[in-house]
């Protein structure tokens, strides 16, 4: 881009005496007049088209600055979209399980499912606004007599399209009982898809991120829940410790 504007200017300053020249032949043209050179009138004209010709490789040169400066800008806004998306947040909605582990092995999978509502990025989102397709919903009998109304207001209320979220700090997750596995997997007449529509800022910056993220039931009941190890462990002990007693008795 230096080597443009050297060039730029270069034919600027050639324009410019050009110019200079014809303007002197034109208010004075015997001052030069030799009996070997054109006329006053063939100087004017050849100076004409010289001025012409640097006018021309002058607006040239301005579009070769002015396209590569668009393109510096360009690969710029390149380089900063690929910086922010290293540091930016992540808001993310999604179902996790508290498995129950129970001492015998090859028991069904029982356990509590919770909303999860985490930032999983590295600085903090802003004005964080998350709306669900459908109102969140879940089974009278994972709840006390009247509590689930109650409990599913609180849920939906995060979900309604307004701010509940100020800052949303990285690493810190919220989390809602939805209910229990595998009742709530195998439940009729309830609601098993939500698409959430999530938008957000970033701290210091007027970057906006709008997302949309689909919880489905019928899919989550797939994902493995894995056992702690030492979990299982002291289960497997717990069970031969059992063993060990029947026998003695």
């Amino acid at each position: 881009m230096n080597g443009n504007k050297k060039r730029l200017a270069a034919f600027l300053v050639a324009g410019t005496l050009l110019l200079i020249m014809i303007i002197a032949t034109m208010v004075s043209p015997k001052w030069w007049r030799l009996g070997f050179l054109p006329t006053p009138e063939e100087w004017q004209a050849t100076f004409a088209g010289l001025a012409l010709a640097a006018l021309g490789l002058a607006w040239y040169q301005i579009k070769q600055v002015d396209a590569s400066n668009k393109e510096v800008a360009r690969s710029n806004e390149s380089v900063r979209k690929v910086n922010l998306e290293n540091v930016r947040p992540r808001v993310q909605v999604f179902l996790t399980a508290d498995r129950i582990v129970r001492r015998l092995r090859g028991a069904p999978v029982t356990g509590t499912i919770y909303l999860t509502v985490e930032n999983a990025g590295v600085t903090a989102a802003t004005n964080v606004r998350m709306t669900a397709s459908a109102p969140f919903e879940s089974l009278p009998e994972f709840f006390i007599p009247g509590g689930m109304e109650k409990h599913l207001d609180e849920v939906n209320s995060f979900f309604n399209g307004d701010i509940k979220f100020k800052t949303l700090t990285p690493g810190r997750p919220y989390i809602w009982i939805l209910g229990r596995a595998p009742e709530i997997y195998e439940a009729e007449g309830i609601v098993k898809k939500y698409d959430i529509r999530v938008q957000y800022g970033i701290v210091g910056l007027s970057d906006t991120f709008d997302e949309t993220i689909t919880i489905d039931l019928d899919l989550e009941k797939r994902i493995a829940a894995p056992v702690d190890p030492l979990v299982r462990i002291g289960k497997d002990l717990e069970e031969v410790t059992s063993a060990i007693k029947g026998l003695k008795k």
